[in-house]
């Protein structure tokens, strides 16, 4: 039986469509060759864009998303990125515990950001 945090429950379909996506950047988490973790994202300027993520059902509470996730941040703070925007409705303890704070009024969907850089 598959057990996980179901705050990782992203729409596995969703995450292939942003995989064949050629403007986001990829990353994918390999066990015994099978890709159980994906991580898309882009960078606009000094804003980083955390696209999508998806940990397969029986990989979650391994720590699979949290790697994604810092692997993702280094590669945005090499690249100058002063924040990042997580636009999500299903992940918000995910994003909690990664140091991701809400962004107040957005109008569309929720938006998480966390600072890279501090003034």
């Amino acid at each position: 039986m598959c057990q996980g945090e179901p705050y990782l429950e992203n729409d596995s379909n969703s995450a292939r469509a942003s995989l064949e996506d050629p403007k986001e950047e990829k990353k994918v988490y390999e066990k015994d060759g099978e890709v159980v973790g994906v991580i898309t994202f882009n960078t606009e300027g000094d804003r980083g864009n955390f696209r999508n993520i998806y940990v397969d059902k029986c990989h979650r509470g391994k720590g699979i998303g949290r790697e994604l996730a810092m692997h993702m941040e280094q590669i945005m703070k090499g690249r100058g990125c002063r924040c990042i925007l997580a636009p999500s409705v299903y992940n918000e303890k995910f994003f909690i515990k990664l140091g991701y704070t809400l962004v107040p009024k957005t109008k569309m969907t929720t938006i998480y950001r966390k600072k890279l850089i501090c003034e």
